[in-house]
C-alpha cells in the first residue's frame, strides 16, 4: 500500500490542466499502440471529454506528477457517470485508485449521490477494482463493444 500521504489530488482544467490529462494519457497509451478491444478510449476521444459540458478530470499527484486520473461526468445533480480511471503503472495495486476514488467521493460528492459506469465484461481486472470500490453489477448490454462483447453496468450510491 502506498502511502496515501504522499498523494493529494485536484479537479484538472484549462489549458494546463488539458496537458496533464493528454501526457499521463499518452504514457499510459502511446498514441501508436494496437487498439485494445476492452479498452475503447483515445486521446482524440479524451480531448473531447474534456470539452464536453459537466465533465471533471479528477487528478492523483506524487509530487508534481499525475500517477491516477479518473474522467466523471455529472449527469443530474445526484448522477455521476464514471468514464475513465487509469493508475501509472508503477501505482497499480498499491491502493492508488481507492486513493483517487474516495477523494473525488468526499470532495465532489454528497451523501446518497449514485456513480455509474459501464465495463468492457471481460476486464477482470477493472471489475475486480470496481467490486472493491463497492460497485454493484445492475446489468448487461449484449454487443456493446467492437470486439462484439457486452458491456457490464455497474452502479453504487456514496
Amino acid at each position: 500500500m502506498i502511502e496515501n500521504k504522499r498523494l493529494f489530488c485536484k479537479v484538472l482544467d484549462g489549458e494546463r490542466g488539458l496537458s496533464l490529462v493528454l501526457n499521463f494519457f499518452n504514457s499510459i497509451y502511446p498514441p501508436l499502440k494496437k487498439a485494445d478491444p476492452q479498452f475503447n478510449w483515445n486521446s482524440q476521444k479524451i480531448l473531447e471529454s474534456y470539452k464536453a459540458e459537466n465533465t471533471i478530470f479528477f487528478a492523483g499527484f506524487e509530487n508534481e506528477h499525475v500517477v491516477a486520473l479518473m474522467c466523471v461526468q455529472k449527469v443530474s445533480p445526484t448522477q455521476f457517470d464514471l468514464h475513465l480511471i487509469l493508475t501509472s503503472p508503477a501505482f497499480r495495486r498499491m491502493g492508488v485508485a481507492e486513493f483517487l476514488f474516495a477523494e473525488f467521493g468526499g470532495k465532489m460528492c454528497e451523501p446518497g449521490d449514485e456513480i455509474w459506469l459501464e465495463v468492457h465484461d471481460q476486464n477482470a481486472a477493472a471489475i475486480q477494482l470496481y467490486e472493491k470500490l463497492g460497485f454493484q453489477t445492475d446489468g448487461f448490454r449484449n454487443q456493446y463493444y467492437p470486439d462484439g462483447a457486452r458491456a457490464r453496468n455497474m452502479s453504487r450510491k456514496l
